[in-house]
Parts: structure tokens; C-alpha cells; sequence
């Protein structure tokens, strides 16, 4: 289902951008997993029960989407309620699912939807055991759509004391781009554990100040673990401090074009990125020294629009995303989109800025924050007049220190 706000900032959820899985994944669902079997012999296939569906990656039978099947639904007064059997989203799969999903979705007023979620395992009682136990779920599983709230607000360090919901202190938040999932899972500020939070995250629309706004980070590599040796699994980190480039223990990354070379860019396998609904190719472009290996860019933060300078002559080239400063140790890539939609303009016009086949030295480029990003917030500034949020309430954190699935 979908969460719409007509009058605030439209469609608060799902993000559908998971190819392959129309309202099957990061929608609003429980996903039930049976550990012992899943990735384990003998089967060595996933074992994860979607309350929503099936991937579609068995062609021809999932080349229609399939979701689960509801076996019931009763609505009365403020709330409705639906039963749905859970399918094994991993497909084809030898697993057959003993798992009923029930959820009951009440409308509070004011706002306020409460949404409660239950698990039931219908396997027989005689065959009661390891095979068909059900030990691990993902509970509240979902998300938001990042076009039209892509900020996220937690309070900082607030554990399990809060009482209200509020956000009344701009010092005491913790104010997050969306990162992608591939750069998120190393982050402490983007995967922060639900024990240490206070019981609720806010997604608000686009146009937040935010005090703060920084260029990216560039990453470096640890000079006593050679890129080579893992294909640079381990031998980079997100950031290093000049002290540690100096000591020389970490060689940063840093952007570049030879002398008498061109940038040679190109197609990346046809990836792109999407931002405000419109969709931009992905490209590479030999912009960096070989030697560094895999790298997912942090460059999610929505306030900060970032560029790329040239540093003979000052012109800068507005970047809509990077996303991967580097990722085989042999090859001189970097992985971004420019805002141009057509994949030919975007390489001539990325090809002809960086182009320095008649250059004599090498060029420097430096990653830069365009400077009217940079504008702290007014200080009569009153977001709930001109933005909208969406907040998730999961509970306080502190009923989370002892759940161990």
C-alpha cells in the first residue's frame, strides 16, 4: 500500500526503486527467516518468507509480478485488519512457507496511523523442529520515498528517556542524507541500533536548512595493505586524517587528469541515478591515480550540492552523485553522473571539461560544495512553516537493549 499526504508533500511511501520487485521490497512489511536453513546446507538457498512477495528472478513463472496471497481482511470502525500468507521471495527455492502474516492498520487521528504487526507459524505440530522453526524477522520493515523527504532527523544520544516527540533543540539532532544501502552499513550515524535512539525517526521534505553543509570525504588507502591483494576488499577506509598521510601509514585519493590525456569517459554498464523524478546515466571517467581499491561514495546528503573544479582555470562541474570514488586497484576510474538525462551529452560534456590533451602538466581537480549551499539557517527560521515530515514511532529504545532473536 502506499502512504499519500495531497495537501503536504504527496507520496510519503514506498520508493519503488528496487528493480525487479514492484511492492515487494522496501514497502511497508514483515519478513520472517528460518537461520538454520537459510544459505545452509544442503539447500545453500535463501530462506527469507516476504509478507509481500516474490522477487521476479524465475522466469517465465515470476515474469508477472506475484505477491502474497490475503486470505482475509475485516475492517470495522477505525481500523482494518488482513491476514496474508507469507511466500519465500528467493525464487525458485525448496522451502515451502508455514508463515501467516497479520497486520492491523488504526487511524488514531490527527496524523497518527498505528500500525501493528504479528507472526504466526502454522506448521504442523508433529513437525515441530529445526526445519520449520521461524527465529529471525524483520519487523516494521520499509521506507520512505527519498524524492520527496530525503532528510532524516534522530535525536542524538537519547537512549530510552525521552517522552515526547520533539525536536526542539537543533544542537541535539542528528540530521542525515539517505545513504544507499551499500553505503549506509558502515556508517554509526546511518545504522544507529534502536536501543540507542528515542522511539522515533522523522523524513522531511527537501527544502530544510541545515547548518553544516560539507563536501564529501575522500578516501584513502592503508600503504601496509596492498590493494592487490583482496582486489581492495580491505585495504581502504572512508577518510584519514592529514596526520596520518603525513606519518605516511594512508595515501589519500585525490582527483586528477596527466598531462596530454584525455579523461577517456565512458558508459558504466548502463547504471544511473534518479533524483527529483528525473533519471541521469552513470558514468566512469579516469580521473584518479591507479592503486585504490573498492570505494562506495558517502554521497547522500541533499543540501549539499557538490562540484568538481578544475584547478588552472576555476570552472567547476556540478556532480549529481558519486558512486564510487574508485573500485579495482588496476584502472584509474571514478563512478558519477553529471545532470545531463542523455548518456552521449553527458560523457562529451564531462570528456571536454576535464580534457587535458594539450595540457603540459598534470591538472588537479578538487571536489568543492557550491558555495549557496553553504547558508546556515536564519535564526527566526520555523521549518513547520514551509516544510512537511513523515515519522515513523517504533518505540522507545530502551525496550530494544535486551531483544536478542
Amino acid at each position: 500500500y502506499s502512504h499519500y499526504a495531497p495537501d503536504l508533500h504527496g507520496e510519503s511511501f514506498p520508493p519503488q526503486a528496487h528493480p525487479g520487485a514492484p511492492w515487494v521490497d522496501e514497502v511497508q512489511q514483515t519478513v520472517s527467516v528460518n537461520l538454520r536453513l537459510n544459505n545452509r546446507p544442503p539447500h545453500g538457498r535463501p530462506y527469507f518468507v516476504h509478507q509481500a512477495g516474490v522477487y521476479q528472478r524465475d522466469r517465465p513463472y515470476t515474469d508477472v509480478p506475484f505477491w502474497g496471497p490475503s486470505l482475509a481482511g475485516h475492517c470495522g470502525g477505525s481500523s482494518c485488519s488482513f491476514a496474508s500468507w507469507g511466500t519465500h521471495a528467493h525464487v525458485p527455492t525448496p522451502f515451502t512457507s508455514p508463515v501467516l502474516f497479520l497486520t492491523r492498520y488504526t487511524n488514531c487521528g490527527r496524523g497518527v496511523i498505528e500500525m501493528t504487526q504479528a507472526v504466526h507459524n502454522f506448521a504442523s505440530p508433529e513437525s515441530a523442529g529445526p526445519n520449520v522453526d521461524q527465529n529471525y524477522f524483520n519487523v516494521g520493515w520499509g521506507g520512505v520515498r527519498t524524492g520527496t523527504l530525503p532528510i532524516a532527523l534522530e535525536k542524538k544520544g537519547a537512549g530510552g528517556n525521552e517522552t515526547t516527540l520533539s525536536y526542539a533543540d537543533p544542537k541535539d539532532v542528528h540530521t542525515l542524507g539517505q545513504c544507499p544501502w551499500s553505503a549506509s552499513q558502515g556508517r554509526q550515524d546511518q545504522m544507529v541500533d534502536l536501543n540507542k535512539t528515542p522511539g522515533y525517526t522523522s523524513f522531511v521534505t527537501p527544502g530544510l536548512l541545515v547548518d553544516g553543509a560539507a563536501p564529501p570525504e575522500l578516501p584513502c588507502r592503508k600503504n601496509a595493505v596492498p590493494c592487490s591483494a583482496d582486489n581492495g576488499a580491505t585495504c581502504m577506509v572512508d577518510s584519514c586524517s592529514d596526520a596520518d598521510v603525513d606519518a605516511g601509514t594512508h595515501t589519500r585519493l585525490s582527483l586528477r587528469v596527466e598531462a596530454g590525456a584525455s579523461p577517456n569517459c565512458r558508459d558504466h554498464f548502463g547504471m544511473t541515478f534518479a533524483k527529483n523524478g528525473v533519471t541521469y546515466p552513470i558514468i566512469k571517467c579516469h580521473l584518479r591515480d591507479a592503486g585504490f581499491g573498492r570505494n562506495t561514495a558517502r554521497f547522500c546528503e541533499p543540501w549539499s550540492r557538490v562540484g568538481f573544479r578544475r584547478n588552472d582555470t576555476g570552472a567547476v562541474l556540478e556532480v549529481a552523485t558519486v558512486k564510487h570514488w574508485s573500485w579495482r586497484w588496476q584502472d584509474e576510474d571514478i563512478f558519477f553522473a553529471v545532470y545531463e538525462e542523455d548518456l552521449d551529452e553527458a560523457i562529451a560534456a564531462s570528456n571536454s571539461f576535464f580534457d587535458n590533451a594539450n595540457g603540459t602538466s598534470r591538472l588537479d581537480v578538487e571536489v568543492v560544495l557550491l558555495s549557496s549551499d553553504a547558508m546556515a539557517p536564519p535564526d527566526d527560521y520555523d521549518p513547520g512553516a514551509t516544510e512537511s515530515a513523515f515519522t515513523y514511532v517504533y518505540g522507545r529504545g530502551g525496550s530494544y537493549a535486551s531483544v536478542n532473536p
